[in-house]
């Protein structure tokens, strides 16, 4: 009977798994995907709670401590800014250093195209419809909106979250970096490390002081790649640690996790005090963490098994549905009760409300986006309609 349940588990998890394509799938970066949309999806459930329940549970409320700790998983965006900085960088770094095939920049441009556009363009219109014909919302005014959106141009245009998915913020700063990534890549020419590693560390403090100097903050309703850019470039470096061998060695020291399990505690109980001069410290935070993540034993084996991986492979679906999700079950389950501590009501909303979204994400990432992970997609496509005329013709008739 184990062996039977070992063996479906097994079967699921190959029918989930990301698809890496020609590059070899990083368990790690996965697992810190896991941690990133986890830490999302609480802040964005905590602040429903607060804004929409009419419970008054002990320990709830704006600026209680839960209140305060549920808000640091916001930061998850910026893990995920990192890990993005990581995984574009790492292609160029390997042509620059010889170990990787030469990136073409149409192809690099093409594949951002097909990967993502498909799941985003798809995502904004069930969105889209779901708001007309659920909310009785106006099409006529949303589709402006759904235009501005669909071209990561809606904080630009609007100067506010997107009226079709409000997450989506964080991927016009994704896509002002996916634009610009190849040729901040240019860094990884330079043959001699340290002068590399002086030229990205400094970047990284210049934007910081510029920030301070220009007051570049952290306004989501007018997302900057200038806000954000010294995550994106915390990942370079860590590729450069990456590619030297010294970050992806096979040798895990369990000094690196004593260091995680003191500094996790002391980053959030410093962010909980809300220093005006935080978010210049986090991105060196990250930088210490995720190399104590990669070099550590215990915090590592924690989570790189089968599951926080393949979830962290779904995590693009998963972001994109679930702020409204949240929003769409929580409605109906905010104000039951289970006890008058937050903390096992919050727990009880995340169990309801997070089984919903992964469900659903989970059908949306196995319909779109897992599909549009492989390389060829587009030509699969093209191949099976050539294979059916009739469907090709009906998909045609359907285009028009």
């Amino acid at each position: 009977m184990v062996e039977i349940i070992r063996k479906k588990y097994a079967l699921v998890i190959a029918l989930f798994s990301r698809i890496s394509g020609s590059s070899r799938l990083i368990p790690e970066l996965e697992s810190l995907r896991f941690v990133a949309i986890l830490s999302v999806f609480a802040t964005h459930l905590n602040g429903y709670l607060l804004a929409k329940s009419q419970t008054n549970w002990a320990g709830s409320g704006r600026d209680s401590n839960w209140d305060h700790c549920f808000q640091l998983g916001g930061y998850g965006v910026q893990l995920f800014f990192v890990i993005s900085g990581f995984v574009l960088a790492l292609p160029f770094a390997k042509q620059y250093a010889n170990l990787g095939p030469k990136q073409k920049l149409g192809s690099y441009y093409l594949r951002r195209l097909t990967r993502l556009e498909p799941p985003y363009l798809a995502c904004l219109a069930i969105l889209f419809l779901a708001l007309v014909f659920y909310n009785h919302e106006s099409a006529t005014e949303l589709f402006p909106h759904l235009l501005a959106s669909a071209f990561y141009l809606h904080a630009a245009i609007y100067h506010s979250m997107s009226s079709i998915d409000p997450v989506t913020w964080s991927l016009e700063v994704e896509v002002q970096f996916y634009l610009l990534a190849p040729f901040l890549s240019v860094v990884f020419m330079l043959e001699k490390v340290w002068i590399r590693r002086i030229a990205l560390l400094s970047a990284c403090i210049l934007f910081q002081v510029l920030q301070i100097k220009f007051g570049w903050d952290d306004d989501r309703n007018h997302p900057s790649l200038l806000n954000y850019l010294p995550y994106f470039l915390i990942g370079f470096v860590l590729v450069d640690l990456y590619l030297s061998g010294w970050l992806s060695q096979e040798a895990k020291l369990l000094r690196w996790d004593l260091f995680s399990l003191a500094a996790w505690p002391l980053l959030f109980r410093f962010l909980m005090s809300q220093p005006n001069w935080a978010p210049l410290l986090l991105p060196w935070a990250l930088l210490f963490l995720f190399c104590a993540f990669f070099r550590g034993q215990f915090f590592r084996w924690s989570l790189s098994g089968s599951l926080p991986v393949t979830l962290g492979g779904m995590c693009y679906s998963i972001y994109l549905f679930h702020q409204t999700l949240i929003s769409s079950v929580a409605r109906f389950t905010k104000n039951i009760s289970l006890s008058d501590a937050y903390l096992p009501n919050f727990l009880f909303q995340a169990l309801i409300t997070g089984s919903v979204v992964l469900v659903l994400s989970s059908v949306f990432y196995l319909l779109i986006e897992r599909p549009c992970m492989r390389r060829d997609w587009p030509q699969r496509l093209l191949h099976w309609m050539k294979q059916n005329p009739k469907r090709r013709e009906a998909f045609m008739e359907s285009s028009e």
